[in-house]
């Protein structure tokens, strides 16, 4: 990932991915810290709505989480018109509902293809999923002391950096219907 230059809550910029045998693919993205979440949104450049969104919990986050997430997330999804996942939406949902409630000290990371892609093209998007979740993850933890001095009262100018390699942690979901 590239340097991520911030307003107080989001990033907005292209960011590349490649990997070895498949052509490397831009793709446009905006970052959001929702406060007790991150979320992307990731847009490969075709029309049509984004080709995916990644949500990310910090463990640290958890006890402020919203009870809604789930409902919300799937929301937004649908909202999107995912041809892949319709019908998929309660399942998706139940899903969430299930991780939250078992893994309750864990980070969580949920990646959801939202637009139809072709292999290669998929194959990097998941890899992509995987590098922004971590890099989501360094940002929103390094926001953290800054948010606190926000809400002191003192202001918040700090440019954000994140890695450029960093190891796999989210894996984007799939539902099979029938």
């Amino acid at each position: 990932m590239t340097r991520v230059r911030t307003a107080r809550s989001a990033f907005q910029g292209k960011l590349r991915c490649s990997v070895p045998g498949v052509p490397c693919i831009e793709f446009n993205t905006t970052i959001y810290d929702l406060g007790d979440a991150g979320l992307a949104l990731v847009h490969s450049g075709r029309a049509g709505g984004p080709a995916g969104i990644v949500a990310v919990i910090p463990q640290n986050r958890l006890r402020l989480l919203r009870n809604d997430f789930a409902f919300e997330l799937m929301t937004l999804i649908s909202f999107l018109g995912s041809a892949v996942n319709r019908g998929c939406e309660l399942k998706i949902h139940d899903y969430i509902e299930q991780v939250l409630r078992t893994e309750p000290s864990a980070t969580h990371v949920f990646a959801v293809e939202t637009g139809e892609v072709n292999l290669d093209n998929s194959i990097v998007l998941s890899s992509y999923f995987e590098n922004l979740a971590a890099a989501m993850l360094d940002w929103m933890a390094a926001r953290e002391p800054q948010d606190e001095a926000v809400i002191e009262g003192e202001a918040c100018k700090a440019a954000m950096t994140v890695p450029e390699d960093r190891p796999p942690t989210a894996r984007p979901a799939r539902c099979a219907t029938g």
